[in-house]
């Protein structure tokens, strides 16, 4: 078995970088593993290499799409490097692993990232942009790996400059003092205290137990001792945030109210990153006067962040969660963010169908049989029920989802406001109930839409004024001077969330 580990190891090192080997990093540490003829490439194991189209996306199924291609081209040639080293840091936190791996009397350093193969573009892209690393894979499971002591000096290049936020930066720490204390010793052969201070290292790290390997993607559990952050201070970019999203956060569209819900999770020892996170969604907020806006009243933020205990009977740790579900924050604030940032992964398409549920939202159309049904079938298509491995998105649509979408979209509001300022529902005849104040829409000099709100309450709350100054500013008409620009208020269908 260690004669194998040091000729398959030997056969990465000199592997041509950007080559798609079908074997997932697991096999790589697991000496059971034999090589039964030639290493292919990924199209020559399933036919052809895994990237997307919107049409695909449908049913969920990863097909060759030049369209796709060219998104990754555009990306590779578009994202300058501090874009790019931002959100693979972030992206590194979310979903990145440190591994050392004794071999007799030596040491292999691997660094490595565990995705669903459906991400093999996303992976391949990474190789084109570092220009270091092979891609492996196996049944379900996608992994980017860097072995080579010049290769990981790369990766020490970025998250030396730019270190990572969670208490992944722990891991990292101990995997680059174990670098420096194996390649810098004096003597060829690994003394007794070097071996154990790396066997020392590694313990406190991940662990690579095969027993340990997560059950859910074939990649390993997680094991890190207790890190408080000290010297390195949490560095929240828009980068971080969007690798972050991709690793680890959701769109959600809830199937019995068609509510909407961005979200991340972590661990309860990530809660420093989490409020670091909260404040900086938070930040995003528009200029008011001459400070931000901020939230006077614990229960109007729109930036939710909760603590849960573990189950009940269960061993799992206890976690923290942050959510956005007041739709003027995510109109205003979650939106023009993530549509200012380069997307990297298929999570995009996640993303792109939870605008779509909210444009349909906005016209009334979920009060129409089409827009309930349409919204229905968005849902039951996002997040892992777009993996290609679900068998449930073999089964083809009869039409074609964004088809339908613009068909529908493109057809005049199914609200209507009347005289008296109620809102009818055109499909049902019936007045919309439970809103109070009517939506609030706010344009510049130039009469572009620059907010939109649900209520005028909520506009109050947001420019941090009285209510009755919004009402004065909607009955009379006269802009309002803030920062510059004269902004006029008007009335107008809320959001119907």
């Amino acid at each position: 078995a260690h004669i194998f580990y040091l000729f398959f190891f030997t056969f990465i090192i000199n592997y041509p970088v950007a080559t798609i080997i079908p074997y997932s990093i697991f096999d790589l540490l697991n000496s059971q593993l034999t090589i039964k003829g030639p290493l292919m490439e990924l199209n020559e194991v399933h036919g052809e290499r895994l990237t997307y189209s919107p049409m695909a996306k449908t049913q969920g199924v990863g097909v060759a799409s030049q369209e796709n291609i060219s998104k990754f081209n555009i990306a590779l040639n578009s994202l300058s490097d501090e874009n790019f080293h931002e959100w693979f840091r972030g992206f590194v936190d979310a979903e990145g692993n440190f591994f050392l791996q004794p071999i007799d009397s030596r040491f292999k350093f691997i660094f490595t990232l565990c995705l669903h193969k459906d991400e093999a573009p996303l992976l391949e892209y990474i190789v084109q942009k570092l220009g270091i690393g092979q891609v492996f894979i196996k049944e379900d499971t996608v992994n980017y790996t860097v072995i080579r002591k010049v290769d990981l000096l790369k990766i020490f290049s970025i998250l030396d400059k730019k270190p990572l936020n969670t208490s992944k930066h722990l891991n990292y720490i101990m995997f680059r003092q174990g670098y420096d204390l194996y390649f810098n010793r004096e003597s060829n052969k690994v003394s007794k205290e070097i071996f154990e201070q790396l066997l020392n290292l590694k313990n406190q790290m991940n662990t690579l137990a095969p027993s340990l390997r997560s059950k859910s993607r074939g990649c390993f559990a997680k094991k890190r001792i207790e890190f408080d952050r000290v010297g390195d201070p949490i560095n929240i970019t828009a980068y971080w945030l969007l690798g972050f999203t991709e690793g680890d956060g959701y769109f959600s569209v809830n199937k019995k109210d068609f509510s909407l819900k961005f979200g991340i999770g972590q661990n309860y020892k990530e809660l420093p990153v989490m409020e670091a996170i909260q404040k900086f969604l938070l930040s995003l907020l528009p200029p008011v006067g001459e400070g931000k806006y901020s939230i006077k009243r614990s229960n109007t933020n729109p930036v939710k962040l909760a603590t849960y205990d573990s189950a009940k009977g269960r061993n799992d740790e206890p976690m923290c969660y942050i959510t956005v579900n007041q739709t003027d924050f995510i109109s205003n604030v979650i939106l023009p963010f993530f549509d200012s940032v380069t997307w990297l992964s298929k999570k995009e398409y996640d993303y792109q169908d939870w605008k779509l549920v909210l444009n349909i939202l906005n016209q009334g159309k979920h009060f129409t049989d089409e827009g309930k049904e349409l919204i229905l079938q968005i849902a039951n298509r996002m997040n892992n029920n777009r993996l290609s491995t679900n068998i449930a998105q073999t089964k083809p649509l009869s039409v074609n989802i964004e088809e339908r979408a613009l068909k529908l979209l493109s057809s005049p509001s199914n609200y209507e406001i009347q005289t008296d300022g109620k809102i009818l529902i055109k499909s049902t005849g019936t007045y919309l109930k439970g809103r109070g104040n009517i939506g609030v829409k706010v344009f510049d000099d130039k009469g572009e839409i620059i907010y939109s709100f649900n209520s005028i309450k909520n506009c109050a709350l947001f420019f941090n004024v009285h209510s009755r100054t919004i009402i004065r500013r909607l009955d009379s008409g006269k802009f309002m001077e803030l920062n510059g620009k004269n902004l006029v208020f008007k009335r107008e269908v809320p959001v119907t969330l």
